[in-house]
């Protein structure tokens, strides 16, 4: 009910306005998409105040899932030829919710990353550090030497 409602809102207050195309997020730095999307996702609440009133009466899970579902809408996580179905979107955004009071995140779905550090700076969760494999093991090589 919650995608059907995110989804109406999107396409008709909205006019698909904040959406990106993929080509111009190729030259982008992962940074720069997260900083981008930080700004979208926020005009995008902002747009309609049904939104910031879900958020209000939402759990704190049910932010999680529908941050990411706007960050789907939205074609802010790089993902060009990754087809995205509700099953993958929900399983990341629950590894998200439950890493948030960890100190590391660690995935190497690049989507996932981006609206992982979307999220948490959003939510201010700002203390968990979102990482792939190859950093996780320059950190802990170097915290173990």
């Amino acid at each position: 009910m919650l995608a059907y409602f995110i989804y109406f809102i999107f396409y008709t207050d909205s006019g698909n306005k904040y959406k990106l195309e993929n080509n111009s997020l190729k030259n982008l730095t992962e940074e720069e998409i997260v900083e981008n999307a930080i700004i979208n996702i926020k005009i995008f609440l902002n747009s309609s105040p049904y939104l910031l009133k879900l958020l209000d009466i939402c759990n704190e899970f049910d932010k999680y899932k529908l941050i990411f579902f706007i960050l789907n809408l939205l074609k802010l996580d790089n993902e060009a030829n990754k087809k995205t179905n509700y099953e993958s979107l929900i399983a990341d955004a629950t590894h998200c919710y439950f890493a948030r009071v960890c100190d590391y995140f660690i995935t190497n779905d690049i989507g996932c990353k981006i609206k992982s550090q979307v999220a948490y700076r959003i939510l201010w969760h700002a203390r968990t550090q979102v990482i792939d494999i190859k950093q996780a093991s320059k950190l802990f090589t170097s915290k173990s030497q």
